[in-house]
């Protein structure tokens, strides 16, 4: 089943793509704010189709609370819960439906996973032979060296704005895939930002639109941001995306 989404390169195109489709993302904006005001006090359900197991669902969301009665946006992307088995997050079932409709990897396939992403690991050594996992959370990689080309497959899962030598970590990633791999990530981005926000003491670090150069720069081929959003696959939220790039 295809992943609803839209591609772009560059900033520029990410605000040409702002400006000229306006209505939609007003017709969006408007639903998230519809469902939010359901008189359910502490959570919020609407039926769906889970992109992953292919199947009619129910997605619920709980409500977040402000103690003072002030509106409190909701977290779609890490709240937004799927009831099937593995019971994922928008933003995990968004990165399994992804890898299946839009890469489909052989099932010999060779990845490795990165991030604090167990609840999706059941799901990805069902789907291919092996995954080599690195970095779960509260291990960050600290630009470590990995074997080259080893792996078909890289996926992080909101790791790599945390690192704070983010530049040797790609181009060490790159060095680990095979000719024709590919590298999809999630991270905490912010989409009015040109450049990134490294981590420091006090913060943990936010991806800003140079990290497609920075792709380019440590070796990887065609860049990109995916944005997505569905309703019917309960996929919502302001702005979520999905990177890749190729070897």
């Amino acid at each position: 089943m295809r992943f609803p989404y839209e591609r772009f390169g560059s900033i520029a195109a990410f605000r040409d793509y702002l400006k000229t489709h306006q209505t939609k993302l007003d017709a969006r904006y408007a639903f998230e704010a519809e469902r939010s005001q359901d008189g359910t006090p502490t959570e919020l359900q609407a039926p769906g189709t889970c992109g992953l197991c292919l199947r009619a669902a129910h997605f619920t969301t709980h409500k977040p609370h402000s103690g003072n009665g002030a509106h409190v946006e909701v977290n779609w992307r890490e709240q937004q819960v799927c009831d099937c088995q593995e019971r994922l997050t928008c933003r995990f079932r968004a990165l399994l439906h992804f890898i299946t409709a839009e890469i489909d990897p052989p099932a010999w396939t060779r990845m490795l996973l990165l991030g604090s992403a167990q609840s999706i690991e059941p799901s990805l050594q069902r789907l291919v032979a092996q995954v080599a996992v690195r970095a779960r959370a509260g291990r960050l990689l600290r630009a470590p060296r990995f074997e080259r080309q080893a792996y078909h497959l890289i996926l992080s899962s909101d790791h790599l704005h945390a690192e704070p030598d983010l530049d040797i970590v790609l181009s060490r990633l790159r060095e680990a895939l095979l000719p024709g791999g590919q590298m999809v990530f999630t991270a905490p981005f912010d989409t009015g930002a040109e450049a990134s926000l490294p981590p420091s003491d006090d913060r943990i670090g936010l991806l800003g639109w140079d990290i497609l150069a920075r792709l380019a720069q440590a070796g990887f081929a065609s860049p990109a941001a995916h944005l997505f959003w569905s309703a019917e696959f309960g996929y919502l939220g302001p702005f979520n995306l999905i990177f890749t790039a190729s070897a």
